[in-house]
């Protein structure tokens, strides 16, 4: 029976909970990690995405033809990202830009706090975690942008927090939440085949686990038969978008133009090599995937196939497409802390945890105050987006058919 005594103690418990380093330490970093995704537009597709948003949502009706451009007007046009350029100009109308910066740096939080309650429930000290979460994941915290590739990487951790729910669970529940989330990626970027991929990974590691009774330390026996029916649904829930199967065949579609144009962001990551954040970026993925190959693969303890094949499958994307980079640490955190954290294990716990917490906390408040003064002071950077061809646009009363959305400025 409810009582003031029992409030009283929850209450007591709470504020024990919220005053404790398992609280406020990973707070400090997944507040970190809002900080440094919050950033100024450096690119002019966040603005045409909310072009699109607006013309959906004054119209009422799906762009299928270039509205556009002066050269293409007219031709074919898949709109697959149609439900992220809808939220995008909704957060947009109601919070400006700053507002919009902020909503994909809560995105970015929201996800990375999915992947902290995936590191615990695997046994990572809490500590380490909370320092593991920030570091790996900071190198691709500067494409959470205002484009829907935001939405993909949401997605994309959501999907792997059901599955791994379910593996752990066997929970029906997360499964139906797995196919609502590939419902929401198929409408906001046609990356979702990616989510359709990892789907039949899990199948299939299931099905063999089952079937040949691999040697597994997390095999907790996923029914194979219900992840494929969550496969299958998957499928054809992703039919139920605007585009219906031309989502499919986007990267098809496009396929000649970004070859003839060189497209900068579908170039392979080694053709970046050239940059000092390329090299740490495949130096640490090169680290990691050593450390979980021996962890999850080699040592028969530890071994998990699931995630090692996933790691392995994700660490070859950005060597096909630099587009891609973002998601590898979003599936790369959850093993490489796993591992990291049963090799310190012994260490973290003759350590003074006292220290430790003291230790992090410093170093988390000086970064965020050394970001806080740095802090954006204007929400576009005039030298990357075409904020000065509005101007002109707008100056020489340039009519035809083209969108500019550049520095606060519309044209259409």
């Amino acid at each position: 029976m409810f009582s003031a005594v029992n409030l009283r103690d929850r209450l007591s418990g709470l504020r024990t909970f919220l005053f404790s380093s398992k609280f406020w330490l990973p707070g400090l970093f997944l507040i970190l990690i809002f900080c440094y995704a919050y950033r100024p537009l450096a690119e002019s597709d966040s603005f045409y995405h909310l072009k699109v948003g607006e013309l959906i949502w004054q119209t009422g009706e799906m762009p299928y033809s270039d509205v556009f451009s002066y050269t293409a007007y007219g031709s074919f046009w898949v709109p697959h990202e149609w439900l992220a350029e809808l939220i995008f100009y909704g957060v947009w109308s109601v919070s400006g830009f700053w507002g919009l910066i902020g909503f994909c740096s809560l995105l970015a939080s929201a996800s990375f706090f999915l992947i902290y309650r995936m590191m615990l429930q695997r046994g990572v000290e809490h500590h380490l975690g909370s320092l593991l979460l920030f570091v790996l994941g900071y190198l691709a915290l500067e494409l959470w942008v205002p484009r829907p590739q935001t939405f993909a990487y949401f997605s994309f951790v959501s999907l792997l927090y059901c599955l791994e729910q379910y593996r752990r669970r066997q929970e029906l529940k997360y499964l139906y939440l797995a196919v609502g989330v590939i419902w929401f990626w198929a409408n906001t970027n046609a990356s979702f085949i990616l989510g359709i991929v990892v789907l039949g990974w899990y199948f299939v590691s299931s099905f063999l686990a089952q079937r040949y009774s691999l040697e597994d330390s997390f095999n907790s026996g996923p029914r194979a038969r219900n992840i494929f029916l969550t496969l299958a649904a998957s499928v054809a829930i992703s039919l139920i978008n605007p585009s219906g199967y031309h989502a499919w065949l986007y990267s098809w579609y496009i396929a000649p133009t970004v070859k003839a144009l060189d497209v900068f962001e579908w170039r392979p990551v080694w053709r970046y090599f050239y940059e000092f954040e390329t090299k740490v970026f495949i130096a640490e993925l090169a680290a990691s995937v050593f450390f979980v190959l021996w962890y999850m693969g080699w040592r028969k303890e530890s071994r998990d196939w699931t995630l090692l094949g996933l790691v392995l499958g994700i660490s070859i994307l950005p060597f096909i497409s630099i587009r891609h980079v973002g998601f590898w640490p979003l599936v790369a955190i959850l093993p490489l802390s796993i591992t990291i954290s049963s090799l310190l294990s012994g260490l973290m716990e003759s350590m003074n945890k006292k220290r430790i917490v003291l230790v992090l906390g410093i170093v988390g408040l000086a970064m965020l105050a050394g970001r806080i003064l740095v802090w954006p002071r204007i929400y576009f950077d005039p030298n990357q987006v075409p904020s000065y061809a509005a101007d002109f646009i707008e100056q020489n009363n340039i009519k035809g058919p083209l969108a500019i959305l550049a520095g606060g400025k519309s044209l259409y």
